[in-house]
């Protein structure tokens, strides 16, 4: 009971109302990438921004080694967009929790194994050039297909009470065409 109550509190509590946001962001790792604003005036980082992370680079096919890089969708409508090579998981995360107003960089790790199954985790640290929430989250996850991604969480924020600061649960990421 305490668990789910926790679920239900915490992400409003880590994401509370912040103001326009001017830091800009690099998707990361090549030249390729444009720099991105956060976004738009008045807006949260939901359907605001899933133009934003549309109206990045085409992904090249040097960057989806996985089979899976592109703009994801959660449940809440959370967006991510990812890129993949070489092992490696690199992109930006923006949530839907609470009104954050800027996206947050992510990356981690996959493999991909039989039957073109991608095994895949990567971690999202909510520090970002307006907030610092003293909380991550790390996904571990699998695709089956190259459509939906199966993910469970553990976020982990800063409490004196050690057998306070862990709060699990599990997403499920769709492809959006853009």
């Amino acid at each position: 009971m305490i668990g789910l109550l926790a679920a239900l509190l915490v992400p409003g509590m880590l994401f509370p109302c912040e103001a326009h946001d001017t830091v800009e962001m690099h998707l990361g790792g090549t030249e390729n990438h444009n720099e991105m604003d956060s976004c738009p005036s008045g807006t949260n980082c939901g359907m605001g921004c899933l133009s934003d992370m549309c109206g990045l680079n085409e992904v090249q096919s040097t960057e989806n080694s996985c089979s899976r890089a592109g703009v994801w969708k959660n449940e809440l409508s959370s967006f991510m967009r990812i890129t993949c090579s070489d092992g490696e998981i690199r992109g930006m995360y923006c949530s839907a929790v609470g009104r954050v107003t800027s996206f947050y960089q992510l990356s981690g790790r996959y493999l991909v194994a039989t039957d073109n199954t991608v095994i895949m985790g990567w971690t999202v640290a909510w520090q970002n050039g307006v907030r610092n929430s003293q909380s991550s989250t790390s996904w571990s996850a699998i695709s089956y297909t190259d459509d939906v991604i199966e993910s469970q969480w553990l976020l982990t924020f800063y409490n004196k009470e050690l057998w306070n600061t862990v709060t699990t649960n599990r997403d499920r990421f769709s492809k959006v065409t853009c």
